[in-house]
């Protein structure tokens, strides 16, 4: 559906985890912003609102929680399609968040495959 690359906002604490999926998502035909904390991506996102066409979101950040986060992108671009990841099932991890419109739950450990797969799915790409 889409016609080139999109800007999609990679927030993920763990540096070596951050470079690999940036790295494979820009390999894949997107175009990444990568960030390590969610006050980083708070800001990296109300700069770029308008570019983001969907947001992975490692829901445990050590400065602001992952629902924090997810509350203020949807503030700024209520439809925006998030990915959230986590090591915890989601009924313990999300917060109520799971089952709303626009955002998927993908468990950690996951495959760049099943990323792209969640990315291609949330983006209609």
């Amino acid at each position: 559906m889409t016609a080139g690359p999109l800007d999609i906002l990679l927030v993920e604490d763990e540096q070596p985890l951050r470079d690999v999926f940036s790295d494979l998502l820009q390999r894949s035909g997107y175009t990444v912003v990568a960030v390590g904390t969610g006050a980083a991506a708070v800001d990296r996102f109300r700069e770029g609102v308008a570019t983001f066409r969907a947001v992975v979101l490692d829901f445990q950040l050590p400065d602001m929680g992952g629902a924090e986060v997810l509350r203020t992108i949807r503030s700024l671009a209520p439809t925006v399609p998030v990915i959230v990841t986590t090591g915890f099932p989601a009924e313990d991890a999300m917060g109520g968040w799971e089952g709303q419109r626009g955002i998927r739950y993908l468990q950690k450990p996951f495959t760049v495959k099943r990323l792209i797969e969640a990315l291609a799915a949330a983006t209609g790409g």
